[in-house]
């Protein structure tokens, strides 16, 4: 089950991720399947760090942080 969500996660971030550079908004060095990973990843840890800090508050700020991390990444 979790295969195949994470593939779905994969898929999606490598189409975005190929558009962003036929777009030329991301680099063109990147590769899309390990962008989608790494996406995923930063995803993931931004994710279980508000989660394991218990502040809801916070999550406007790793919504945030994740999203400048990944943009950053794919520049």
């Amino acid at each position: 089950m979790n295969l195949k969500f994470y593939e779905n996660c994969w898929k999606i971030g490598r189409d975005i991720v190929a558009l962003g550079q036929k777009e030329g908004t991301f680099s063109a060095d990147i590769q899309a399947d390990t962008a989608s990973k790494m996406i995923r990843s930063i995803i993931d840890g931004c994710l279980i760090q508000w989660l394991m800090c218990d502040e809801d508050h916070l999550h406007e700020f790793y919504k945030n942080t994740c999203y400048d991390v990944i943009l950053k990444y794919l520049k």
